[in-house]
């Protein structure tokens, strides 16, 4: 009996998830990367999802290195999982040497940690993803079809880290 209530409880947290993804219309993108909602929509969005589970986080996305994926006018939702969770074709968070964020694609695991690029660059980041340096993953990405410095509420740093898709 009991896993009959956990089967019907993940459906109806499932059911309940896709309702409301399905009523954030900044999570339809086009191959562009760009929807028709100002930024500060997109933000209210990811906010939204985020305040779903204490382990999700809003990050503001930077840079090129992702495109279409997230670039300047996205914000990003990171699970803060576990490295162990890690696996190939994730787009991990790590902080790299420097202090920044870094959002890359996992590409391959070696002795050292993994290897991360962003879908523009030609090769892989110079550094390898550890324990050490992992923050998360993205699960959930908005786009807006403005700057984020066109919104009415400008986030900073401090209320929402940025996230870089460098280029290497």
């Amino acid at each position: 009996m009991q896993k009959k209530s956990s089967i019907y409880l993940l459906k109806l947290f499932a059911t309940i998830v896709a309702g409301i993804l399905l009523n954030l219309t900044s999570l339809q993108a086009t191959v562009a990367g760009k929807t028709p909602v100002s930024y500060q929509k997109a933000f209210d969005d990811a906010v939204k999802v985020a305040a779903m589970k204490n382990s999700w986080t809003v990050m503001r996305g930077a840079g090129n290195s992702m495109a279409p994926l997230y670039g300047d006018n996205s914000v990003l939702v990171v699970e803060k999982a576990s490295f162990t969770q890690l696996s190939l074709g994730m787009v991990a968070v790590y902080r790299d040497s420097e202090g920044s964020l870094v959002a890359h694609t996992v590409t391959a695991k070696t002795d050292s940690g993994w290897v991360a690029q962003g879908l523009n660059n030609r090769g892989e980041d110079p550094e390898r993803i550890s324990k050490k340096n992992f923050v998360g993953v993205v699960f959930g990405v908005f786009n807006a079809s403005q700057d984020w410095q066109q919104s009415k509420t400008r986030p900073t740093t401090e209320q929402i880290p940025v996230v870089y898709g460098k280029t290497f």
